[in-house]
């Protein structure tokens, strides 16, 4: 989608404690708050630890930074890093969250970068001595945090717990689980961009000071999760986008997506720019990557690829080599394929 969409994302939801927010403001000028029924709940007095202990945490999550630069004479403000983590961090700035203040307060010690198969990225960092979190206290006991932000189905299956509005832990039930995933889908189904943000509170280390193996951090790290909250980002499409599909179209063209993104938000996408019609069935023009593979990294019979990609327009979740069997199998059916 990174050739359909602007990639200039803009955080316009903020979910938590089973309420959705508003994010008021546009681009990536922090001038903007985050709402519940009209009311701020990040100014001082608002009593709503969970939302901004979901902006700091994300942004301890990331390494995008939100600077003043001028463009054609006029001061603009600019992330410098990953274009997903810019409505991140211009979210926490509406709160008075900034970069520079949390790196100071809790220094990094190491970090998991996001992949596509871990759909999630990890940062670990010290505690000051107070056992503050920004409004949340974790204690004193509490010497590390490890913040991690990615895929919500990802994520969500590694949390056993949650952050209600006043900060206080409690028990994530199967129940809930199913309730959040019916909120992430409601909110991809609008074109948006979901993240989900979790945290791990430690009192030690859980890997050795020599231990270098990514992978070996990610798996205690990654889990058990306490879920803080959800930000939804929107995308808008490129201009020119309907009419180069439409021309392609009519060339007998056929253009199809292959995209990291959740079904729900490709799937929104692609109808938005005309690829798919608005009644497309999604279970019948779209798939999930894990489809192709439904044994882990064991890949389908070719027939039964092929039978997918006859089909499907839009493919979800893709991981790289996804898009390399994708194009073989369109090759095998005699067909000339072009990649952008």
């Amino acid at each position: 989608t990174g050739t359909l969409t602007e990639g200039k994302m803009t955080a316009v939801h903020l979910w938590g404690d089973f309420r959705t927010y508003d994010i008021t403001g546009k681009g990536f000028n922090p001038d903007g708050a985050i709402l519940l029924d009209g009311v701020n709940q990040t100014a001082p007095g608002s009593g709503n630890v969970q939302v901004r202990a979901t902006l700091l945490s994300a942004v301890l999550c990331s390494n995008t930074q939100l600077k003043q630069q001028e463009v054609d004479g006029v001061m603009t403000w600019v992330p410098f890093g990953n274009s997903s983590e810019a409505p991140l961090v211009v979210a926490a700035a509406k709160a008075g969250i900034w970069e520079d203040y949390v790196t100071d307060r809790f220094p990094r010690l190491t970090e998991v970068p996001f992949s596509s198969s871990r759909k999630m990225m990890v940062t670990v960092n010290r505690m000051p001595a107070d056992g503050m979190f920004d409004t949340l206290s974790l204690g004193s006991k509490i010497q590390y945090v490890a913040n991690v932000k990615g895929a919500p189905n990802y994520i969500l299956n590694n949390c056993t717990r949650y952050c209600q509005t006043d900060g206080t832990f409690t028990t994530l039930t199967d129940e809930q689980r199913q309730q959040i995933m019916s909120k992430v889908d409601e909110l991809s189904s609008k074109a948006l961009r979901v993240l989900a943000i979790a945290m791990q509170p430690m009192t030690h280390l859980p890997f050795a000071n020599d231990c270098e193996d990514v992978d070996d951090k990610f798996a205690v790290l990654s889990q058990p999760l306490v879920l803080l909250g959800l930000i939804a980002s929107i995308d808008p499409e490129r201009d020119g986008v309907k009419d180069a599909i439409q021309t392609a179209r009519r060339a007998s063209i056929r253009t199809v997506m292959i995209t990291g993104d959740y079904l729900k938000t490709a799937v929104a996408i692609a109808k938005n720019i005309d690829l798919l019609d608005v009644g497309a069935l999604e279970e019948e023009d779209a798939t999930d990557c894990s489809r192709l593979r439904p044994r882990g990294d064991t890949y389908l019979a070719e027939h039964e690829i092929d039978e997918i990609t006859s089909r499907a327009v839009v493919f979800a979740r893709a991981k790289p080599e996804d898009k390399i069997e994708i194009v073989k199998s369109l090759q095998r059916q005699g067909l000339v394929a072009a990649m952008t």
